[in-house]
């Protein structure tokens, strides 16, 4: 499900969408508030139409320098004029159907992807008088969505705004920034409401916000706790967690107004609660918030009476840990911003220069488990506000962009910094320049001559809209950004727009001047408006920009965005405007299709792909086979010169031929490492390596050898296989192995293969001397009717067996209890649901000792 924010330049939308990228989560220290943000999907906007007329298509010289290419058919349109400004839109996924709300309150509906609207008069405030405060998707369960009025009454939807359904909330909604509603991952009908009391005027005395929980869509209602921050299910897709968990941000002091609460006179507790809250656990004492990735749950905890912030990590959301960052870099900071985490690893921005309009921090990156850090990349650019230079590609991992700040000595003095770009391949184990086009639009050079004259791209605190993202979910290697070439980057007006089709490797510019963009038909088509200035136009290419078309759609707007389906499969745009002069008040919207300009479906013929309009390509490494992360990965994309439409998502995008032998961008520095002007992992000065692991190499009994640790470890994504393996030191025999020398496992083949010989020979005599027994007769000890004397050698015998297989339960009992101890095969590290707290984490990437469950957790 697609969300954007509308109502004003330059803030961010929460971000909803699954294609979505992760809003950024920023801790401040002291009483500030944590703000919330998205670094998310490209577009903008809402879209409205009516009274249409197609205008032909002509070539864009401005755009492009090569011939007009005739197409087979040509794009329309359809206006919209909306009653007020569109602040909002919620695309559902998979569908057709577009919620739009505007300024004034007014809720519309396309079903036909914005060529026509409907107001919905009948929905939203407390008596359906077609007006809402706002819109709030379901995070999870795509079909749904809210309405919010200013009291107690919510309308819903669960078929994508088809048919509306009506709840009573237990509160009205909260004024003071908490989230509305909460969503459970994997039951849509489990509802967190986050409404107040008591506060019917600014000055209330006991004003409250109080959080209520709903496992039937919000018909009935329970209460979780009062006084809090924030109260969530934890939406830790691949961790085994109870689903009925509940986390809460909760004030200690439960009086007074919560308006008037800071960080410094009420503490936030941080409270785990299991069967939805009944049974507690205090975690923390001080926090600032919590967030929660696929793999990961950070919470920001308060030091030093408030004053200091360090960051607490878990994989299970029961035991913590501090992170351990290099000996150079304190792990209090005043600020982190913890990033997404898709690879196995976590990205945090650590501010290490604070001052107000100067701030930068160093990129951090954590081993598997996210305990130990190294520097990634020092001196990434923040804003005030907490925001990092930080954007991901959507289709590829491990390929990211970051803006450094290139003079952080003379910044301090003038006070002005100055930004370049870089770019990894290799999820942060390398960061380089990007290397500029050859040429600009017009086929001139840039005449670029110096030793550090790259493209620069305007990343996510420069950009006036930072919801416009670089990529798409079903584009793969298709990159669209605003930049320029030089030595550093300049100003959004002095930029120009540039393409990448394989990953951000080679680069062309598309564009004189900036604009904004969306991709359609899996980016086979992508449709482009000037930023910030009055335009009739729309600028497009059907051939991944080596051909650009302009087709004007009848009146000047200033754009605000440009949008279509989550997918962006779909050949249908919703562009929105303001006009320029009068009633700019008022959003218009404007219908774009594009289903004529290809009316032949490609053909995807996998046994014969010569004879389709598909290709494989795989982004280059710069290796002498096309490896990404150990991995000679494929990706299937349009030929670009194909005249075809692709339609739905393909069922196999990609596809993995092979494993990769390693090489030397498969590894990265070792904790208490970095590369030095020659790019080699050295150790830090005044700072002491990790000791080496055997046990984490050693505990499966198989592995013959370990290894000691050397300045590098390799990529947590990173398959590949064999090569050379520069994390390998010197070789040791693993202590656990069966050696010729009497080892313990030697030791114990020996003795268990007494225990089963003494089982048989056990079984072999009570079969025996059963057969001879009369049928029904019961022996009892000393009784004389055994078919023998007592004292004799038979006698003898029987009283051996049972010995025999007493010793045989003492002996296996004692083997199974030392098999327990030993390492890697055991619980012996096992914990209860129950055991919350603190463990120290093993130094080794590969550590489970934040992956152990009980047998009773449930999977996710």
């Amino acid at each position: 499900m697609r969300f954007r924010n509308l109502l004003g330049r330059g803030t961010a939308a929460p971000s909803h969408g699954e294609h979505a990228q992760r809003r950024p989560r920023r801790w401040l220290s002291g009483a500030t508030a944590t703000a919330l943000a998205t670094a998310a999907v490209i577009g903008t906007l809402a879209v409205c139409l009516s009274a249409a007329q197609g205008v032909a298509a002509t070539a864009s010289p401005s755009l492009s320098p090569r011939q007009h290419v005739t197409q087979a058919g040509q794009p329309t349109h359809k206006r919209h004029e909306f009653p007020a400004t569109v602040t909002d839109y919620t695309w559902f996924h998979n569908s057709t159907n577009v919620l739009a709300h505007c300024l004034d309150g007014s809720i519309w509906l396309s079903s036909n992807e914005g060529l026509t609207w409907n107001a919905l008069k009948d929905v939203g405030g407390d008596h359906g008088d077609g007006h809402a405060l706002g819109v709030i998707p379901h995070r999870y369960s795509h079909d749904r969505a809210y309405l919010i009025g200013r009291g107690r009454r919510v309308w819903y939807t669960t078929d994508r705004g088809s048919n509306w359904g009506v709840f009573d909330a237990p509160d009205v909604p909260n004024s003071m920034g908490l989230n509305l509603l909460e969503f459970n991952p994997r039951n849509p009908d489990w509802l967190i409401w986050s409404g107040q009391y008591d506060c019917e005027h600014i000055s209330s005395p006991n004003c409250r916000a109080r959080a209520w929980y709903s496992t039937d869509g919000g018909n009935y209602w329970e209460k979780l706790d009062e006084y809090v921050k924030t109260c969530a299910w934890p939406h830790i897709e691949h961790f085994k967690e109870n689903p009925q968990t509940i986390i809460c941000e909760s004030y200690k002091s439960k009086s007074g107004s919560q308006r008037s609460f800071t960080q410094a006179n009420n503490p936030l507790e941080l409270i785990v609660g299991d069967k939805f809250y009944k049974s507690k656990k205090k975690i923390f004492d001080n926090v600032v918030d919590f967030a929660t990735f696929s793999e990961f749950i950070l919470v920001g905890e308060l030091l030093d009476k408030g004053t200091t912030l360090r960051m607490q990590v878990s994989l299970n959301g029961r035991d913590f840990t501090p992170p351990v960052f290099p000996p150079s870099m304190s792990p209090k900071s005043q600020a982190d911003t913890v990033l997404e985490s898709r690879t196995h690893a976590l990205f945090l921005h650590h501010t290490t220069h604070p001052d107000k309009n100067l701030e930068w921090g160093a990129l951090m990156k954590s081993n598997s488990n996210g305990s130990y850090y190294i520097v990634s990349q020092d001196f990434v650019n923040r804003n005030k506000q907490g925001f990092v230079d930080f954007d991901k590609t959507q289709s590829m991992e491990g390929i990211a962009f970051v803006n450094i700040v290139s003079n952080p000595e003379s910044a301090a003095i003038t006070r002005v910094k100055q930004l370049q770009t870089r770019v990894t391949h290799n999820d942060g184990g390398h960061w380089d320049l990007l290397d500029p086009p050859a040429h600009d639009l017009a086929g001139k050079p840039y005449g670029c001559v110096e030793k550090n004259c790259s493209l620069h791209l305007q990343s996510f605190t420069e950009r006036p809209n930072p919801a416009l993202s670089y990529t798409s979910p079903t584009a793969p290697g298709l990159i669209l950004a605003v930049g320029n070439v030089g030595t550093k980057l300049d100003s959004w007006a002095h930029s120009d727009t540039f393409l990448s089709r394989d990953g951000g490797f080679l680069w062309e510019e598309v564009g004189k001047g900036a604009h904004m963009w969306e991709f359609g038909d899996q980016g086979n088509i992508i449709v482009m408006a000037v930023d910030s200035k009055p335009t009739r136009k729309v600028s497009y290419t059907l051939d991944h920009g080596k051909n650009w078309l302009e087709y004007d759609f009848g009146e000047e707007l200033v754009v605000t965005g440009i949008a279509t389906v989550p997918e962006d499969t779909h050949r249908k745009f919703m562009l929105f405007g303001l006009p320029p002069k009068f009633n700019a008040h008022r959003t218009v919207g404007i219908h774009l299709d594009f289903s004529h300009t290809e009316p032949r479906k490609c053909n995807l013929d996998l046994a014969h792909p010569e004879n389709d309009d598909f290709e494989l390509f795989s982004p280059s490494e710069h290796r002498k086979e096309d490896c990404l992360f150990g991995q000679q990965t494929y990706y299937l994309r349009r030929k670009r010169q194909a005249k075809c439409y692709v339609g739905q998502a393909l069922p196999n995008p990609h596809e993995i031929r092979k494993k990769c032998p390693c090489t030397d961008v498969d590894f990265e520095c070792e904790y208490n490492h970095a590369r030095n002007a020659s790019g080699i992992c050295v150790q830090l000065p005044n700072t002491t390596p990790l000791p080496s692991d055997p046990y984490s190499q050693c505990k499966d009994g198989k592995t013959e050898q370990w290894f000691e640790r050397t300045s590098v470890r390799r990529i947590p994504l990173s398959a590949c296989e064999g090569g050379a393996r520069p994390d390998r030191g010197r070789a040791h025999d693993c202590p656990n192995r069966l050696r010729l020398g009497h080892g313990v496992f030697w030791w114990g083949s020996i003795l268990l293969a007494a225990v089963l010989l003494a089982g048989l020979l056990s079984f072999w005599w009570t079969q025996k001397m059963g057969s001879r027994g009369a049928g029904g007769n019961i022996r009892l000890p000393g009784s004389s009717s055994s078919g023998f004397s007592s004292g004799g050698p038979l006698s003898t015998l029987a009283s051996v067996v049972p010995f025999l297989q007493g010793v045989g339960l003492i002996i296996f009992s004692k083997l199974f209890d030392l098999f327990e101890s030993l390492p890697g095969l055991g619980r012996s590290g096992s914990r209860s649901r129950e055991a919350f707290g603190y463990r120290s984490l093993s130094a080794d990437a590969d550590a489970e000792a934040l992956n152990e469950y009980d047998d009773d957790e449930v999977d996710t």
